[in-house]
Parts: structure tokens; C-alpha cells; sequence
């Protein structure tokens, strides 16, 4: 009987620790698009602007790979506020021109589709003959992340591509 009693407080002693731990880290697991599209473009987006396009998917085997995308449209005062915070934080400017500007046609891919620079990926995300700022990293040869400022259309655009 006492094993029994022993065996049960030990098991709820291990769930409790597991609920408190989980409640704890709530915070860090919810994929909301605000949330994702902060930590992606390392900018403080407001809650208030507006979700055009969220896609969140997993796919292959075991759903090992990830395909995220967030795109905000943004207040003027909103977006001038998130473009000064990009400049200071060493984004890079981008050119959507035909022909494409000298950045963009030496962007080169790898075998996985995975652009070297990230730039020929931005400036496809912007109206032709506009300019904008983006931010890339390449993790691996097979995933990366992307976010685009698009003043043409008062947006930020943010991709996660894990293959």
C-alpha cells in the first residue's frame, strides 16, 4: 500500500513538474504570425498590424521539412518606425528592376533552390522597378530565413525555409 501511495505522489509530483515547465514555456512555443515574424526579422512588430497571409506547414517525412510565411501590411507610421529600426540594424537595400541590378543577377542557387545572398529572393517580393530592405540568413545548405520591407505596399514580409 505505502508502495502504491509512494508510486502515485511520484507521479504526480513528475506531471506537476511537467505542467509548471510547460506553462513556463508557453510563451516561447506559441506560432502566432506577430510573434513569428518578430523573431524572424529581429524587428519590434506592432500586434496591430494586419495579417494578409500566414502559411505554417510541415511536410516529408516525419514533417522534418518547414515552410513558414508571414505577410503584414502596416500602418505608414508603423512601417516608417520598422524601416528606421532595419536601417539601424544593418538591413540590406534591394532593387525589383529590369534588368535585374548587379546584387540580384550574381545571386546565385544551390542544388537545394537556396539562394546564396538572399537578394534575388527579396527583390522578387517587390512590384517591379521599387526598391526595399531585406534580411537574410542561411543556416544551412538547405534552410534559411528572409524578411522583406515593401514600401510599395506598406509590408513585411517574413519566410522560414527549413528543407
Amino acid at each position: 500500500m505505502i508502495r502504491k501511495l509512494l508510486l502515485l505522489s511520484l507521479c504526480l509530483v513528475a506531471i506537476l513538474g511537467i505542467g509548471l515547465a510547460a506553462l513556463a514555456g508557453v510563451d516561447a512555443l506559441i506560432r502566432t504570425p506577430h510573434r513569428l515574424a518578430r523573431q524572424v526579422s529581429s524587428l519590434e512588430v506592432p500586434g496591430r498590424a494586419r495579417v494578409l497571409s500566414f502559411r505554417d506547414e510541415a511536410s516529408g517525412f516525419l514533417g522534418q521539412d518547414l515552410w513558414v510565411e508571414v505577410e503584414l501590411a502596416l500602418s505608414p507610421a508603423d512601417f516608417s518606425r520598422l524601416r528606421a529600426e532595419a536601417i539601424q540594424e544593418g538591413w540590406q537595400a534591394v532593387v525589383h528592376s529590369d534588368p535585374p541590378d548587379l546584387a540580384v543577377s550574381r545571386d546565385s542557387a544551390n542544388q537545394f533552390g537556396v539562394s546564396t545572398t538572399g537578394a534575388s529572393d527579396a527583390a522578387a517580393e517587390l512590384p517591379l522597378g521599387t526598391s526595399g530592405l531585406f534580411r537574410y540568413e542561411r543556416d544551412t545548405q538547405s534552410s534559411y530565413s528572409l524578411a522583406v520591407l515593401d514600401p510599395a505596399r506598406q509590408r513585411l514580409l517574413v519566410r522560414v525555409l527549413i528543407l
